[in-house]
C-alpha cells in the first residue's frame, strides 16, 4: 500500500495527469484488496471507476486539480490503515470523501458560472 501511494506522489510530482490518475485508483484499488472480499472488490470497481472516469473528463476539459496536493491528501488514511487504526481509518476515510464532494462541488458552482456569461 505504501509502494502504491508512493507511485502515485511521484507521478503527481512528475509523471502528468494521466499517470496521477491511473495510480491514484491504483492506489484505491489496493486498499480494496486489502479487506479480502471479492463481491466488496466487484461492487467497489463498478461504483467507484465511473466516478474516476467522471473526474478525468472533468480535469481534463480544464477544471484545475493540485495533483500534489491531491496525493498527499492520501496520508492520513495510509497512515492510519498502518498502524491498524479502524477508528481513524473511517475519519480518515470520511474526510476523504467531504473533500472530494467539495472538489466535485466547486467543479459544477464554477460550470454554473460560466454557463451564465
Amino acid at each position: 500500500l505504501e509502494v502504491a501511494y508512493l507511485d502515485m506522489v511521484d507521478a503527481a510530482a512528475h509523471g502528468g495527469l494521466d499517470l496521477f490518475l491511473q495510480k491514484d485508483y491504483k492506489w484505491h484499488e489496493a486498499i480494496w484488496v486489502l479487506a479480502d472480499n471479492e463481491y466488496l472488490l466487484a461492487a467497489l470497481r463498478r461504483l467507484i471507476l465511473p466516478l474516476f472516469a467522471f473526474s478525468a473528463i472533468r480535469i481534463h476539459s480544464g477544471s484545475p486539480l493540485d495533483l500534489l496536493a491531491d496525493a498527499h491528501r492520501h496520508q492520513t488514511m495510509l497512515d492510519a490503515i498502518k498502524s491498524r487504526d479502524i477508528e481513524g481509518s473511517r475519519k480518515a476515510l470520511y474526510h476523504a470523501i467531504d473533500e472530494w464532494l467539495s472538489v466535485l462541488r466547486d467543479w459544477e458552482n464554477r460550470r454554473k458560472e460560466a454557463a451564465q456569461f
